[in-house]
C-alpha cells in the first residue's frame, strides 16, 4: 500500500541522528534541527497502461476497519572502515480508519503500542539495550493521516505530544514522511503491466532528499494489486544543523520495493531494502563517507 518505504527507511537511519564521531558510537544521539512541512503530492505520470483487463484502482476502505501492523527493519553501516550492524528491530501496533469522507478521502491513525530488538547470535549486547530504550520512546505514539482515493497523502498530523525537543524532532520528521506510507495510484485505468512514475522531495532534519519513483503492476484484480517500485534518491550537497553544528552533507541512494495490497480491507505486505551513500563533512578537513544498506518488511494484518 506504499508508494515506497525507502525514503522512511533512511529516515528512521539518519533522519534524526547528527553524523557520529571517531570512532562511531552505535546509536547516535539525536540532532534538533528545523524540518520544513512536506511538500504536496505529485501526480504519478502513466507511462504504460498495461493489458487487458484494466481496472481503476482507487482505496475502498469501510469506517471502523483495523489491521495490526508489524514492521521489522534491519540496517548495516561501514563509516570510514568501522562497521555496524543492526539486529532486527521491530514495531508494532493498530491501524485504524478512522473517517471516510463523501470523496473518498480517508482518515487513518497509526499508532505504535509496541518495540522490540530481536538480538542474533552476534548483536552487541550494549547495542541491543540502547536500540530497545531508544525505541521505547516511540511507544504509544499516534499518527493521523489523510490521503485520496488514489493514495496521495494530503496532510499529516501527530496526536501524540513529545516530552522533548528532540524527540519532537523525530515525530516531526515523521510525519513529514507520511507522504510515503501508501502507494500513489495512477487517475487511468490500468492493467498488469503498466509502469508509471512519482518524483517527489522528503525533507528530513534539515535536509531535502529528491526521490524518483518507477513503479510496475505485477498483478491486479478488480480489488488486489502487487507493484513493484524501482527508486533513487538523492539529497545534492546542503547543509545539516545539528546540536553539534553544520555538517555539509550529500548523498544518493537506490533501492526495490513490491508491495500486495487489497484495496479494499488494508491488508498489504510489503519488503523493501535501499542501499545510500552518504558524504559529510564533519569538520576533521577529510570527508567522512558512509555507507548503508537496510532492509525492512511491514505487513498489515
Amino acid at each position: 500500500m506504499r508508494r515506497s518505504l525507502l525514503p522512511l527507511l533512511v529516515l528512521a537511519a539518519c533522519g534524526g541522528s547528527s553524523p557520529p564521531a571517531d570512532p562511531p558510537a552505535p546509536a547516535p544521539a539525536p540532532a534538533v534541527a528545523e524540518t520544513p512541512p512536506a511538500p504536496a503530492p505529485d501526480e504519478p505520470v502513466l507511462l504504460d497502461a498495461g493489458e487487458a483487463p484494466r481496472y481503476p484502482l482507487r482505496y475502498r476502505i469501510p469506517v471502523g476497519t483495523q489491521r495490526a501492523m508489524e514492521m521489522v527493519m534491519t540496517m548495516k553501516m561501514d563509516l570510514a572502515g568501522t562497521k555496524i550492524e543492526t539486529p532486527p528491530m521491530v514495531t508494532s501496533g493498530p491501524v485504524d480508519v478512522h473517517e471516510v469522507g463523501r470523496d473518498g478521502v480517508l482518515t487513518t491513525r497509526w499508532t505504535i503500542d509496541d518495540t522490540d530488538v530481536h538480538p542474533t547470535p552476534t548483536s552487541d549486547p550494549t547495542m541491543v539495550d540502547t536500540l530497545r530504550a531508544e525505541l521505547a520512546k516511540l511507544e504509544h505514539l499516534v499518527l493521523e493521516t489523510r490521503f485520496s482515493e488514489r493514495g496521495q497523502v494530503l496532510d499529516s498530523q501527530l496526536l501524540t505530544p513529545a516530552p522533548t525537543a528532540e524527540l519532537q524532532q523525530t515525530f516531526d520528521n515523521m510525519a513529514n514522511s507520511t507522504r510515503n506510507l501508501v502507494t500513489a495510484l495512477p487517475v487511468e485505468e490500468v492493467g498488469r503491466g503498466a509502469r508509471w512514475t512519482i518524483d517527489d522531495e522528503m525533507p528530513s532534519n534539515g535536509v531535502t532528499f529528491t526521490v524518483h519513483n518507477e513503479m510496475e503492476l505485477l498483478d491486479v484484480t478488480a480489488t488486489t494489486a502487487r507493484i513493484r517500485g524501482d527508486v533513487e534518491m538523492k539529497a545534492a550537497r546542503q547543509t545539516l544543523r545539528t546540536a553539534a553544528g553544520e555538517v555539509p552533507i550529500e548523498a544518493v541512494g537506490r533501492g526495490q520495493t513490491e508491495v500486495l495490497i487489497d484495496l479494499t480491507t488494508f491488508e498489504s505486505d510489503l519488503t523493501s531494502n535501499v542501499e545510500i551513500t552518504m558524504h559529510m563533512d564533519v569538520g576533521t578537513g577529510q570527508p567522512m563517507t558512509m555507507h548503508m544498506t537496510m532492509g525492512m518488511r511491514m505487513v498489515l494484518r
